[in-house]
């Protein structure tokens, strides 16, 4: 197997919503050399000079010990130099339906070493693991998985795959970038993003707990061209669906959503184990979308405003973007549920334009006259008029 990684062990301020890509000017003190040795005995322990590591054989490397522009990690358990492991790499070849992976694993204490930056793999996985700053950066049309727990901030981009992005995030503090910018390319792709578990968060004391404002770590996500799901939770930011029929979803956190081109089917509710303010806001681009809220949350913690463009839905129902209100079921289904304040705004409208409710056929429509135009705008809701979700808005683009 063969990877080129890089390391740097400490990083100036980089702003909150610092998002770079490549070679970051905050990042300082490259790796200048690194002494290893291969505890599965098929070679002898060396020193390398250089700023990035390529082995091309597979098993496990352990870097003993790491020089950063004259300073040096090496293992505190023991105290000795080239003793044991800093940093772990190992290879594990296809097992079933589990991918050819690479593992890189920081075994001193998490922010020992910040940064980690990956531009070469030639596995499908790559699992990365308790670095605060992580780069990735993967071209070509392989199909990739990559696993990144414990991160605080990244940068995860793939080529033109069916690529599988998981982010586990863990945030010591909201002073600096909480940052991931996600860019999956083509490809039908996969991307979750949620806070580590409890058990699995880094064995480090600070002086406040990890992830303490879940909706202060940011994900901005990139899906690209293809039939894509992504699934976040409790972070914030925005998500991009791009040509496709996408699936996304999105629990908790204040999140902006635009499906992009194709039939996208969004569901949006709040985390009921971190009931933070929620203001958030849908739109399903082009095409008949299917639209998802749900209800069974308690007054003023969630607010979603759904937008429909004019040149979507035309005056068909059959066209129209369909918004259910709801909650979900034990089975995990959804089940119709209730609408409760309901507001609308017209933006880029004739003067005189209004919006009405209209009762037809069994269907409740939310409906635009457009004073400057004779076409009309339609949205279909499905709900009944309970009191449940804070705020609905329907928003109106006329674009």
């Amino acid at each position: 197997m063969t990877m080129a990684v890089r390391f740097y062990m400490t990083s100036t301020y980089p702003g909150q919503g610092a998002l770079m890509d490549g070679p970051d000017p905050t990042w300082r003190l490259p790796m200048s050399a690194f002494y290893w040795k291969r505890p599965d005995g098929l070679a002898d322990s060396g020193v390398t000079i250089g700023d990035s590591i390529e082995f091309d054989r597979g098993g496990e490397v352990d870097l003993t010990a790491i020089n950063f522009s004259g300073r040096q990690i090496h293992d505190s358990a023991s105290g000795q130099f080239h003793d044991d492991a800093v940093v772990k790499l190992s290879w594990q070849e296809k097992t079933g339906t589990l991918p050819a992976t690479t593992t890189v694993q920081l075994t001193e204490a998490w922010n020992a070493i910040k940064n980690i930056e990956v531009t070469a793999l030639d596995t499908a996985g790559l699992i990365v693991r308790d670095f605060v700053d992580v780069r990735v950066d993967l071209d070509g049309n392989q199909d990739h998985s990559l696993t990144i727990t414990n991160a605080k901030r990244g940068v995860l981009m793939t080529g033109g795959g069916n690529d599988h992005v998981t982010v586990a995030y863990a945030s010591n503090g909201y002073d600096w970038s909480n940052v991931f910018r996600i860019s999956t390319g083509a490809g039908n792709d996969t991307v979750q993003v949620h806070a580590q578990s409890e058990g699995d968060l880094p064995q480090a004391t600070w002086s406040a707990p990890f992830n303490a404002h879940l909706e202060q770590t940011l994900a901005r996500i990139d899906l690209g061209a293809g039939n894509d799901k992504a699934e976040t939770h409790d972070c914030s930011g925005l998500i991009m669906g791009g040509a496709g029929n996408d699936t996304i979803r999105f629990v908790g956190g204040n999140m902006n959503v635009n499906g992009g081109d194709g039939r996208d089917t969004i569901s949006a509710s709040i985390d009921p184990d971190h009931s933070a303010p929620s203001v958030s806001t849908v739109d399903g681009g082009a095409e008949r979308d299917s639209i998802l809220v749900y209800d069974g949350l308690q007054a003023d913690e969630f607010h979603v405003t759904v937008a429909v463009h004019k040149n979507e839905t035309g005056n068909s129902i059959g066209t129209a973007d369909e918004v259910r209100v709801g909650h979900q079921t034990a089975d995990g289904g959804f089940e119709l549920g209730s609408l409760s304040k309901l507001g609308f705004d017209l933006y880029g409208y004739a003067e005189g334009s209004t919006a009405e409710l209209v009762h037809t056929r069994g269907n409740t429509l939310l409906r635009v006259h457009d004073a400057g135009d004779s076409d009309l705008d339609v949205i279909k809701l499905v709900g009944q008029p309970v009191a449940s979700v804070d705020d609905l808005h329907i928003q109106f683009i006329h674009s």
